[in-house]
């Protein structure tokens, strides 16, 4: 099938093309290929597969072991309910009701053993449970703060 745009515009990039660019701002591919990748191998056990991952976010960075949605889900789920049984069941009814469609792309990563820093020296958390928007991370690595 013949490209059909004006000589001279260049295609839509494969990497981003099912992403709206706001504000010139796109997720990254490597991020959302990883997020894909632990989701993929999820063998739905008590111990998930996790990798480290630093990120930087508006207002600081966040740090933890990057983990399946699934078991962020078990897990905040379980944490609420120990805290409020009425609180824990209802928000983990509202967490399989709006999980992501299949085989649509992430828009969250998920964190556990997460700890955000802001400012110098600023930690908060240590060993969190923790939720962020991939398009909100401006660079990563595959390291964790301890």
């Amino acid at each position: 099938m013949a490209d059909e745009r004006p000589s001279g515009e260049t295609p839509p990039d494969a990497e981003t093309a099912d992403f709206e660019d706001v504000e010139g701002s796109l997720p990254d591919v490597l991020l959302i290929s990883l997020v894909e990748l632990i989701e993929r191998l999820d063998d739905r056990g008590d111990e998930p597969l996790s990798v480290s991952v630093t990120a930087t976010i508006p207002g600081g960075v966040v740090s933890g072991l990057l983990v399946p949605r699934r078991w962020w889900v078990d897990e905040a789920t379980r944490e609420l309910t120990a805290s409020d049984p009425n609180i824990g069941r209802a928000m983990g009814s509202l967490f399989t009701e709006l999980r992501p469609l299949d085989g649509a792309l992430p828009a969250y990563f998920h964190l556990r053993d997460a700890r955000l820093i802001v400012g110098p020296g600023n930690q908060h958390g240590s060993g969190m449970l923790w939720r962020g928007r991939l398009a909100d991370v401006s660079g990563w690595s595959f390291t964790q703060i301890r």
